[in-house]
């Protein structure tokens, strides 16, 4: 299992033409991620824009990716108890 963090710009992820030629700033757009092999995907897309408590028009989200296709493959996930307590 391995894990990509990034934001999506010129130089993430590479294409032709250029990312922000094909989605311009203050646009969205959709991707799709897929496996060759049938690896399971899985994770989540957030956005954290410091100016909300400035600008209206400033967005802040997140949610988890959709499910587009299924696959026999599977992976566990481990879950450890936290290390400190809540008070």
């Amino acid at each position: 299992m391995c894990q990509f963090r990034f934001s999506f710009g010129n130089p993430t992820p590479r294409t032709v033409p250029r990312f922000t030629s094909v989605v311009p700033t203050g646009r969205t757009g959709w991707v799709k991620f897929y496996s060759n092999t049938g690896a399971p995907i899985f994770g989540a897309m957030i956005n954290y824009n410091p100016n909300t408590a400035t600008s209206t028009s400033a967005f802040n989200g997140g949610h988890n990716l959709h499910k587009l296709t299924f696959t026999t493959s599977s992976f566990t996930v481990p879950v450890f108890p936290a290390a400190c307590a809540f008070r």
